[in-house]
């Protein structure tokens, strides 16, 4: 890739600006230009940083390229180049811009599909992280069917768990359920394919208030209203955003970013279990679409489905 092809991080601030008469947006008074350029030498760090930390985590899935300098960033790679991990990451990353307000979307359409499609790519992720099986049961599901026969057929093909019969869901329980809050079923087996096994709940959740939702809500009743026999295996509850988990965080002097991180992770993971933030999704994504139970046909439509929305979303921006 030449060097005409990246783009300078001082751009993000706006290249060559005259910083001497920029006043201070709240008492309008005329900063000294050495200030500014220190305020601004901390912004272009701290993008810089950002991004070798999301190109180092990802190993390799970043879509797109650090140059050792680390003050440029190249543009996206050719779409023959970009990995299924990189389409989930780019999917995730224009979906949370959506979401945030950053971008617009100028379809309705394109914002409606969002939900299905990170519900895809969550699945995909499911599968990978634990190099398993999984059944894609929000709503609405690609199959159409009803809550009771969705979840029959997902815990027939899990193994474990009675589920009930249409004739046999006690009065005065839920009568319109979708999916129970339940989005994402995802197991590990022995070659046996015999009861105890990793076993995973997640939840999606691609808007801004994700903190208000948690699986670990919906996994009693799952269990307690609707099977005769509920599985033997424990599940890990998981959440699934396509946001980066960190993006809140607010920087403290007395304590260093990845001890910060490391914190409240080990925070809210008592709250909303496993959490699979865009990083994460994507780095699993990219086992997950390796694996061979990720090969059949409908999983491979999901994928070209998320690539055609990347695209879509891209040349609506170009256009705009």
């Amino acid at each position: 890739m030449s060097e005409s092809s990246l783009i300078g991080l001082h751009n993000l601030y706006g290249g060559e600006s005259d910083t001497s008469s920029d006043p201070e947006p709240e008492t309008g008074d005329v900063l000294d230009e050495s200030i500014l350029d220190s305020v601004q030498e901390q912004f272009v760090q701290a993008v810089v940083e950002e991004i070798l930390y999301r190109d180092r985590v990802l190993h390799g899935h970043y879509p797109f390229v650090v140059k050792p300098r680390g003050v440029l960033l190249a543009h996206p790679k050719n779409e023959e180049q970009l990995t299924t991990g990189e389409w989930v990451y780019l999917f995730c990353l224009l979906c949370s811009a959506i979401r945030e307000d950053g971008l617009q979307a100028e379809s309705a359409a394109l914002t409606k599909r969002i939900p299905a499609l990170f519900q895809m790519c969550s699945c995909l992720a499911a599968a990978g992280y634990l190099s398993g099986s999984v059944s894609s049961f929000g709503f609405p599901r690609a199959e159409g069917n009803a809550f009771l026969p969705a979840l029959r057929l997902a815990y027939k093909n899990f193994g474990e768990g009675t589920v009930r019969s249409d004739s046999d869901v006690p009065p005065g329980s839920p009568s319109q359920l979708k999916d129970g809050g339940i989005d994402v079923i995802a197991w590990k087996d022995f070659p046996d394919r015999l009861p105890g096994k990793l076993y995973l709940l997640g939840q999606c959740a691609s808007g801004k208030n994700w903190r208000g939702k948690t699986v670990k809500t919906y996994v009693a009743p799952l269990h307690g209203n609707w099977f005769v026999g509920h599985p033997p295996s424990d599940p890990i509850n998981a959440m699934f955003i396509p946001f980066t988990f960190h993006h809140e965080l607010q920087d403290r002097e007395d304590v260093d970013f990845l001890s910060l991180l490391r914190t409240t992770f080990h925070s809210e993971t008592f709250t909303f279990g496993v959490i699979h933030d865009r990083l994460r999704i994507a780095y699993f994504a990219e086992i997950g679409s390796g694996l061979p139970q990720c090969q059949e046909v409908d999983m491979q439509e999901n994928i070209s489905l998320i690539q055609n929305w990347v695209r879509e979303v891209l040349n609506a921006v170009r256009e705009s």
